[in-house]
């Protein structure tokens, strides 16, 4: 088999032989489809009704957590507490 590269794609496996850690070009060649079929099979991945349930649940727990973590007296912040403008004046 021949194949053709462009000259900054021979340029780019030429690097990677340098790098000691590849000791072919077809090694080089292996390890870059082999990201490509890893990235593929992600690409396909679909988001399934359970793992939006299981998000939503994980949500809800962190949610719940940080809720017991923080104490029922806590004054929450005002807008204008938060906004640039009202960095620099001072708050309760």
């Amino acid at each position: 088999m021949t194949i053709v590269l462009k000259p900054e794609t021979h340029r780019a496996i030429l690097e990677k032989l340098k790098s000691d850690r590849y000791s072919t070009a077809d090694e080089v060649v292996q390890a870059a489809l082999q990201l490509l079929e890893e990235r593929d099979f992600l690409l396909d991945q679909h988001p399934t009704l359970t793992s939006i349930e299981e998000f939503d649940a994980k949500v809800k727990q962190l949610t719940d957590t940080f809720a017991a973590c923080v104490k029922p007296d806590v004054p929450l912040l005002l807008d204008e507490a938060v906004s640039r403008a009202g960095i620099y004046q001072e708050h309760p």
